[in-house]
């Protein structure tokens, strides 16, 4: 479902929208026009599961070193944004 999603965004095979990444020939952050729909897939799709568990990983990682930067014992984290507002069902399985 991912590589199908890749190639349907960019209008061009998974291998070509990479090698347009590594050569340059496309921004990397153009990379970020996916992120919402890569959370929709990581219910049902491995790979986009795995991007959103290992950005879920950074996310704890970057608050706990808020806390400690801030001396907080504890606190409450609100994340905004869009991009986590329908949730579904990788969400659900947590």
């Amino acid at each position: 479902a991912l590589v199908e999603l890749i190639e349907t965004h960019f209008g061009k095979p998974v291998v070509t929208v990479g090698e347009d990444v590594h050569y340059r020939r496309m921004r990397d952050t153009r990379l970020g026009e996916l992120a919402a729909a890569i959370v929709s897939l990581a219910g049902g799709d491995g790979v986009a599961r795995l991007l959103v568990s290992r950005l879920v990983d950074e996310i704890v990682l970057l608050v706990e070193r808020a806390q400690r930067d801030l001396d907080l014992v504890e606190g409450d984290v609100v994340l905004g944004g869009g991009m986590l507002a329908e949730r579904g069902a990788f969400f659900e399985q947590q």
